[in-house]
């Protein structure tokens, strides 16, 4: 559902570079996730609790003495509102982060690979448990238009035909959580032999120059993902 609903809208932003949308869903995600951080942080709390850190800060940094009592009551004062600042933060920083790691996830799959060209020998395995195999006839030649090959299980049983309408590198049987984030490929047999079929698609990258970390999505989504979080946050002058 979820899934569906932003790739509909990513390929309604086709007329820009891929490129482009990439560095837009990251400025998109970074301000959505620090404004509900924002949304759901204690705000003015925060803010008085930050004033009172910095003042226990300055007491003990001031402090010129000896007394160990002192110096222990001095520490234990701005341990405990550090502390107590974390307190704060932790669940609506969690909750910030959980879209931006499930939009990490749709967009390995959208942008992440790119199909092989036909005739490309591509390796396929298979998953059960902690098990990986070889598919039967793996490396296969990726199949041209009009084509079509199986990927068979151990018993012959055919549980995936290519050629894929989209880059997808793991296919799975459908599970509860796909109703949100449905795969474009659709899904292996429900009583297939095997958990998952790996196809180990080329990698797709947007720069010409680089580490090859550097030029796939991860790199430019963060960047501007970061830049977006900074700006709001000192935009809004969130704590």
């Amino acid at each position: 559902m979820i899934g569906t609903a932003l790739g509909a809208l990513d390929s309604g932003l086709s007329v820009l570079p891929a490129l482009l949308r990439v560095a837009l869903w990251g400025g998109v995600v970074g301000a959505g996730a620090m404004l509900l951080y924002g949304w759901l942080s204690p705000q003015a709390r925060l803010k008085k609790l930050q004033a009172e850190l910095a003042a226990a800060r300055k007491r003990m940094r001031d402090y010129d003495g000896d007394e160990p009592r002192e110096i222990l009551r001095l520490a234990r004062t701005s341990m405990g509102l550090s502390l107590k600042h974390l307190a704060l933060v932790f669940l609506p920083t969690v909750l910030a982060i959980l879209p931006v790691l499930l939009m990490l996830g749709w967009l390995e799959g959208r942008y992440g690979h790119h199909l092989p060209e036909p005739g490309t020998p591509v390796a396929v395995d298979l998953v059960s448990g902690t098990t990986v195999t070889a598919a039967p006839g793996s490396p296969m030649a990726w199949p041209s238009a009009g084509r079509q090959a199986s990927v068979e299980g151990p018993s012959g049983a055919t549980l995936l035909i290519l050629p894929l309408e989209h880059p997808r590198t793991r296919v799975t049987r459908e599970r509860g959580w796909h109703r949100l984030f449905s795969s474009p490929v659709g899904y292996l047999p429900a009583d297939a032999e095997v958990e998952a079929v790996v196809l180990h698609l080329p990698d797709r990258t947007f720069l010409p120059w680089g580490r090859g970390w550097l030029r796939g999505w991860h790199a430019l989504f963060l960047l501007t993902l970061s830049l977006a979080a900074a700006g709001v946050k000192y935009g809004y002058g969130m704590r």
